[in-house]
């Protein structure tokens, strides 16, 4: 007597109508789906400039940090902003690639000048305020989109 493998289990013999285009269709589904994990996250292309005071800030870092509270995941994207205030970001992954993960993000901006006159003995002009600096503070969140964007950030340093 053969043993009756139910409802549940497919016979694997050929004669059973329709499960060789099943098996098919599953394999390309599994295929595609294999393929969009692998091709990693979306990116967007993102520039600006950064302005304190309405003057542009030079030399401090930009980062650009997936906010997981908006379902936003993936690794962070920098820059470091030229003599004229301006960046261009660069994703912090194996390929180096430039742009941003696509979704929401908390953008924090260090001052590269300030850490590097640590421990020379005299305190440095603070050019950003720490509200800027700590991802829990930081009054910047913006989404990334696909394709290129200008995201310019305005600081306003009543320190000053």
């Amino acid at each position: 007597m053969p043993f009756n493998h139910g409802p549940r289990c497919l016979s694997m013999r050929p004669s059973t109508p329709g499960l060789r285009p099943r098996l098919l269709e599953n394999n390309w589904l599994l295929l595609a789906l294999f393929v969009s994990c692998s091709a990693g996250p979306e990116i967007g292309e993102v520039e600006g400039r950064v302005l304190l005071n309405e003057e542009p800030l030079a030399g401090v870092r930009i980062l650009f940090l997936p906010d997981p509270l908006k379902q936003t995941l993936g690794p962070h994207s920098s820059s470091v902003t030229d003599d004229s205030g301006r960046y261009e970001l660069q994703l912090h992954n194996d390929g180096g690639q430039a742009g941003a993960v696509v979704g929401w993000h908390r953008v924090t901006i260090e001052d590269s000048r300030a850490e590097d006159m640590r421990g020379s003995g005299w305190s440095p002009h603070i050019r950003v305020l720490p509200r800027y600096s700590a991802v829990s503070q930081t009054p910047f969140r913006f989404e990334v989109r696909t394709g290129r964007q200008t995201i310019d950030l305005q600081l306003k340093n009543e320190a000053d």
